[in-house]
């Protein structure tokens, strides 16, 4: 069940350009949602070249929340041709290819936006901004954060509804780009939530934000009790009333805890977002039933959780543990085939 641990790399291709010797060729250069996507990868002069096998993830960002599914390789010559269909509110797509040898992840990276009408969508330029900068990181990218500034300000100019839930993203890129003039547009910015009538808890967040940004803890810790006391279920609450629950040791308490939470903030599983929520809160107390090698509890809470994959790593990454310890080889075995139950 345990063999060697495969070593899988991941190289990050987003657009029909090339950097270094392999290339991605998409079908179009301005891809629409709902429309099918072909795509010819050529790992020639690359760390794929000689492989004969590569597996391809769509990483999709679709109202900007990221979605990823398999697609199936075609081998042709030296060439490898994939293609799937974006959801029509597709803002941008990574392809992620994989195999079993060590690549180096290209830095530049390869992106191609989605476009509305003839035109760039405003979603997809602040998609970009995070693959530049929040997301660089997770997608072997070198964060490029004055290109992300850029693609800030024309996402807010081609759809200024994005302003309200981003500005502080933004203010906090053009900071680490050039902090004088970060701190002009920041301190610009304070005044303007100061004198705002009917905040959002977005807006009072986001206000906090920016006097951290600032340096300035005491001002950001005095508006904490009153976005508390002000949003009484927002997001905020939410997380200060789930950060202490995790200081119990027991997990059977955690789990107690857990429930009142779920009550306490009217979450219900039929919903996407509280789904998520949910999912979020009782992750950490599945893996500490796999930890205690409680199977039965770990599958009680596992139901709970709406990432089946998520889920299937965490088993998988707790039995892999135990197995290279040399313990609980039976228990790390059930833990495997749960896993992969988990993704059937």
């Amino acid at each position: 069940m345990f063999n060697s641990k495969k070593i899988i790399f991941s190289l990050l291709l987003f657009s029909s350009a090339s950097a270094g010797a392999q290339q991605v060729v998409f079908s179009t250069k301005t891809p629409k949602g709902g429309e099918p996507l072909n795509f010819t990868y050529d790992p020639t002069g690359g760390s794929f070249a000689k492989e004969k096998e590569i597996q391809c993830k769509v990483q999709s960002f679709v109202n900007l929340k990221r979605q990823l599914v398999n697609v199936t390789l075609k081998k042709e010559g030296n060439v490898f041709k994939g293609m799937f269909i974006p959801a029509d509110s597709t803002d941008l797509v990574c392809l992620v290819f994989s195999a079993k040898a060590p690549t180096e992840l290209s830095p530049q990276g390869y992106y191609t936006l989605f476009y509305d009408k003839g035109a760039v969508k405003g979603n997809a330029y602040m998609a970009e901004a995070q693959l530049l900068t929040v997301m660089s990181r997770q997608v072997g990218l070198k964060a490029d954060p004055a290109k992300a500034v850029k693609s800030y300000e024309l996402a807010f100019a081609t759809n200024p509804a994005l302003k309200a839930a981003f500005s502080g993203d933004y203010l906090s890129t053009v900071y680490g780009v050039d902090k004088v003039k970060g701190t002009g547009l920041i301190n610009s910015k304070i005044k303007g939530y100061q004198v705002q009538k009917d905040p959002k808890e977005v807006d009072l967040m986001t206000l906090m934000t920016l006097h951290l940004l600032l340096k300035d803890k005491a001002a950001a810790d005095s508006l904490r009790p009153i976005i508390i006391a002000r949003y009484p279920t927002g997001n905020l609450a939410f997380n200060a009333a789930r950060t202490p629950i995790y200081k119990e040791k027991d997990p059977d308490q955690i789990a107690l805890k857990l429930e009142e939470l779920v009550k306490k903030f009217g979450l219900d599983p039929e919903k996407k977002e509280d789904a998520l929520k949910i999912s979020s809160l009782y992750c950490p107390l599945v893996h500490l039933y796999a930890t205690k090698r409680n199977m039965d509890k770990f599958n009680l809470y596992s139901a709970k959780i709406v990432n089946k994959t998520a889920l299937a790593s965490l088993a998988n990454s707790v039995a892999w543990g135990l197995a290279e310890k040399n313990q609980e080889i039976d228990f790390a075995e059930l833990l495997s085939k749960r896993s992969l139950t988990l993704l059937e």
